[in-house]
């Protein structure tokens, strides 16, 4: 559900349609495939795969966003613009969670401070998302939009 809400999020803030065409239908594949698998498969246990596919998705979208925000022809100040912030939240989430949980499926037989170092990294991560977020929310009240800016949106 998070990450149907979170690809949703995330193809709003596009503007090409095509572009805006082909990751929403990455995006139905991906979740058909979520929907056929939690009906056929009863699930007790995370499934890393399915997570990391799920993320890799995000980045990609944000990816995409960043690189549409950074070629537009107005100068866009940064520092007012919400919706990097929130990219850069997520791809600082899921990009970190990737590499966390991939260490934890291969390092689980490491010694117990090796895991902590990852369990802290974890915590960093986190803490980085929560900062980027608040620091998102801040720009969305200090942002001024004219009536010809929502028409152009």
């Amino acid at each position: 559900v998070s990450f149907s809400f979170l690809f949703y999020i995330l193809l709003s803030l596009l503007r090409r349609s095509r572009i805006k065409t082909v990751l929403l239908c990455l995006d139905c594949l991906f979740v058909l495939f979520l929907v056929g698998y939690f009906c056929l498969i009863t699930v007790r246990v995370f499934n890393p795969f399915i997570f990391m596919t799920g993320s890799i998705l995000i980045i990609f979208h944000c990816l995409v966003y960043l690189r549409q925000l950074f070629n537009t022809r107005l100068p866009t100040p940064l520092y007012k613009e919400p919706s990097f912030w929130l990219c850069c939240s997520l791809l600082c989430l899921y990009g970190g969670m990737i590499t966390i949980i991939n260490a934890n499926q291969f390092l689980q037989n490491f010694p117990r401070s090796m895991l902590q170092a990852i369990y802290m990294l974890n915590y960093l991560t986190n803490d980085l998302h929560y900062t980027l977020l608040i620091i998102s929310f801040l720009c969305a009240g200090s942002v001024k939009w004219s009536a010809q800016q929502i028409r152009d949106y």
